[in-house]
């Protein structure tokens, strides 16, 4: 775990993008609808993102899930003995024009088996390559904005539906929003905490903010039997969320 303060600039409204599970190389990678948003963080001065982690599909051969037809691009077929790091090139390369708009990246569990069974750790390269901290697999941060500070509970997670993971995650962390990807769904929910104001006899409410992230991975295309067919997985959605910090002192959150 690791705890890192993270400055969003900005006079007004900020944001950032909780940009994760982007599955570079699959055959369902929706490369023009991530690209749309890779454009739209780059052209809005107050707009961040924070990696959420499995940048690539990362399934090589000697994978159980390993199929030639899941690939999305012909040429990685021709580059099977040196696949990981084709596919790490290659998401790089579409980051690399909002790399000053990053302010860190987990790694995932495709992510971590490729540092396992592979030994060579694609996430601390992707930092090396975009100049930004790793935040490990989970991560505190203080956003701090112009206004005020925020606590955030970021990871990317495991299995586990919104409400569930809501309510197991409240129980042991404090903060005010709360992020994880893995499962490919996307979702949030926000709960009213009330306490007493710092300094003053007066109750205080302020929403808490859980999410689930989403993906940018097609589960579902015709003319090709996906892992995620073969294991009767529903479709999911395309897309992740940004979460915006108002001046007003609102949180909001909206596909981004």
């Amino acid at each position: 775990m690791e705890l890192i303060d993270v400055q969003l600039n900005g006079s007004g409204d900020v944001s950032y993008v909780f940009l994760t599970d982007v599955h570079y190389g699959s055959a369902g990678f929706a490369r023009d609808k991530f690209m749309e948003m890779v454009n739209r963080i780059a052209d809005d001065d107050s707009c961040y993102w924070i990696g959420g982690g499995d940048y690539a599909e990362y399934i090589p051969h000697t994978d159980k899930r390993f199929d030639p037809l899941s690939f999305g691009d012909d040429e990685l077929i021709r580059d099977l003995d040196d696949l990981v790091m084709e596919q790490t090139i290659g998401v790089r390369d579409l980051l690399l024009p909002i790399k000053h708009k990053c302010k860190g990246l987990h790694w995932g569990n495709h992510d971590a088996d490729i540092t396992k069974h592979h030994h060579f750790n694609v996430v601390k390269f992707l930092c090396r390559e975009l100049e930004v901290s790793c935040l490990s697999y989970t991560a505190l941060l203080r956003m701090i904005t112009s206004r005020r500070s925020y606590s955030v509970y970021s990871t990317h997670g495991g299995c586990g539906k919104l409400d569930y993971w809501a309510n197991k995650v409240v129980k042991g962390w404090s903060a005010t929003i709360y992020q994880k990807g893995h499962t490919h769904e996307m979702g949030f929910t926000s709960r009213p905490r009330v306490g007493l104001q710092s300094g003053n006899l007066h109750m205080e409410a302020e929403d808490q903010l859980f999410l689930v992230g989403g993906c940018w991975k097609r589960a579902y295309q015709e003319g090709i039997s996906s892992y995620e067919e073969r294991r009767e997985y529903p479709p999911n959605p395309i897309g992740n969320y940004r979460i915006t910090f108002h001046q007003t002192g609102e949180i909001s959150c909206r596909r981004a």
